[in-house]
């Protein structure tokens, strides 16, 4: 039996000096890295947007 363990994927990102502020105060608040907390702003907009889609059919 094997165990999928793909790794992360890199990626560079560009964003306004205003977003990243945002995004790292954030992170600060809830105790989380930078990327961590770009994820979990990724992972919600994308349930929310599967959520919608799943209510439009």
């Amino acid at each position: 039996m094997s165990v999928n363990r793909s790794r992360p994927i890199s990626y560079k990102l560009r964003m306004s000096e205003e977003l990243h502020q945002w995004l790292k105060d954030n992170a600060a608040k809830n105790y989380r890295t930078l990327a961590t907390e770009i994820n979990m702003h990724l992972e919600q907009a994308m349930l929310k947007q599967q959520q919608e889609d799943n209510n439009a059919k």
